[in-house]
């Protein structure tokens, strides 16, 4: 597993959800289904990081939806472990998807 630092970009807002843009260098691959264990440079009361799942990647930038980050801003660095979890191939028809969690 690779540590990573990479820089915010961008934060929007989009159907009521934020997203970060992430500038990422070009050795970092992602399949479907995986995410990162993130934390911001230097935040020292943060006990365990943010999961992030990846929305786009475009070239050198990847857009991520969060939860409710404060703090994480345009300009900000993040360090980031990943990418973790098992990926998964989504079939060539597939136009949208929809991956849902359930409590027991």
């Amino acid at each position: 597993m690779k540590t990573h630092s990479v820089l915010i970009l961008q934060v929007s807002s989009r159907l009521g959800l934020q997203s970060l843009t992430l500038q990422v260098d070009g050795s970092l691959s992602f399949t479907p289904g995986q995410y990162l264990a993130a934390n911001l440079a230097g935040d020292t009361l943060a006990v365990l990081p943010e999961i992030l799942f990846m929305e786009k990647i475009a070239g050198h930038e990847v857009t991520i939806c969060p939860g409710k980050l404060n703090g994480w801003h345009p300009g900000k660095t993040v360090i980031f472990r990943g990418p973790l979890g098992k990926g998964m191939d989504i079939p060539q028809f597939a136009k949208r998807l929809a991956i849902i969690s359930l409590d027991d």
